[in-house]
């Protein structure tokens, strides 16, 4: 029905632009303007905004065991790849600050990374933060070119310090020099 009804409608239109179909002419009067635009084509969208997601740092728990990889055999000796082979990681700018927080001491550390050689891997790599007295964190990342990698570490305290830190791939090989952390 509802068909119908628009071809009758439809029909009625073509009717009025062509004129009756009789055959009679038409006096003239005022017309309506029946010109018909072309749709415009839509408009292009807006260019991708590129946004920087900044980066929350991660909290450890100073004794987590979920993030501290176990401790290696003495003999144990990682595997060495070629230096052609193996991406270099420059770190810079390392910091160590003690922070207050609702369950007492703890410290936020960051170090900018880049790298200068090589390509990142989509996974495998640990940024281990050493202490002077203590255990060393040991903190699964993932990298991209270059970046900051920030993190909290519950429980460590500055009196533990000086702290130094490096890259190291998933079984051990380092891939960037220690630096100290300030």
């Amino acid at each position: 029905m509802r068909r119908w009804f628009q071809a009758v409608v439809l029909f009625s239109l073509v009717l009025s632009f062509v004129g009756c179909s009789d055959n009679t002419p038409q006096a003239p009067g005022p017309q309506a303007d029946v010109s018909v635009e072309p749709p415009k084509p839509p408009p292009p969208p807006p260019p991708a905004m590129v946004e920087e997601t900044p980066v929350e740092p991660a909290v450890v728990p100073a004794a987590s065991p979920e993030l501290t990889l176990p401790p290696l055999p003495p003999s144990y000796e990682p595997p060495r790849a070629t230096t052609a082979s193996q991406p270099a990681i420059a770190l810079s700018a390392g910091v160590a600050l003690p922070q207050t927080g609702p369950e007492g001491t703890l410290m936020s550390f960051s170090v900018d990374y880049r790298f200068t050689r090589g390509k990142p891997r989509s996974s495998g790599y640990v940024w281990v933060i050493q202490r002077t007295r203590g255990a060393p964190a040991r903190q699964p990342v993932r990298l991209a070119e270059k970046g900051n990698l920030p993190i909290l570490i519950m429980g460590w305290r500055p009196e533990q310090g000086p702290f130094r830190a490096h890259l190291e791939d998933h079984v051990g090989n380092k891939l960037s020099p220690s630096i100290e952390l300030r």
